[in-house]
């Protein structure tokens, strides 16, 4: 029985998305910058790819690491992205006068996905940052996320409540807590 991370099946899901897209191997070949033999050894198992050609892949066809290199996660990254956010409903009562129970809307975030968000956000929001800074800083936070994709750390998550930026700006309160807790 192949298995799933093995070189063959990764090659076969390579295959598979490059014929999806009506490419050729030439085509793939130019993305990775290498050669039609090299594309047809990887697509038939005998050779493999490094990490960055694996990441240029994913992205070019849409797909999600995890489905290059594992086969898991279904074929693009919204169907994956489940893994990492999800938005459900919680019931809660004693939140109004009338005692009821309400559903109340919440977001939960992978905790490694939350922090890579985090870091790019960081980064791109420096405007006195030199470019060159900002892209390593975003590179290395894209390479510590992916660490956790291959080592399968799906394991904490943060979750939060969505608010319209209206109702933040009618309660300078709500923002006043939110700020002495960003700052602890």
């Amino acid at each position: 029985m192949e298995e799933k991370t093995s070189k063959k099946a990764i090659g076969k899901r390579i295959k598979e998305l490059r014929k999806k897209n009506k490419e050729k191997q030439e085509d793939l070949a130019q993305l990775l910058e290498t050669t039609q033999n090299s594309i047809s050894k990887v697509e038939n198992g005998t050779s493999g790819l490094a990490i960055n050609n694996l990441i240029k892949i994913a992205e070019h066809y849409g797909v999600s690491l995890d489905y290059l290199c594992k086969g898991e996660g279904g074929a693009y990254i919204l169907n994956t992205l489940n893994k990492y956010v999800n938005f459900s409903y919680s019931s809660i009562s004693g939140i109004a006068a009338d005692d009821n129970t309400h559903l109340i809307p919440y977001f939960k975030i992978d905790k490694f996905f939350y922090q890579y968000l985090s870091q790019v956000a960081q980064a791109n929001s420096n405007s006195k940052m030199p470019e060159n800074i900002k892209q390593m800083w975003i590179a290395q936070a894209e390479k510590e996320f992916n660490d956790t994709i291959i080592n399968d750390m799906y394991s904490e998550y943060y979750s939060f409540i969505p608010l319209a930026e209206s109702v933040l700006q009618e309660q300078r309160n709500i923002i006043k807590e939110i700020e002495k807790h960003i700052a602890e």
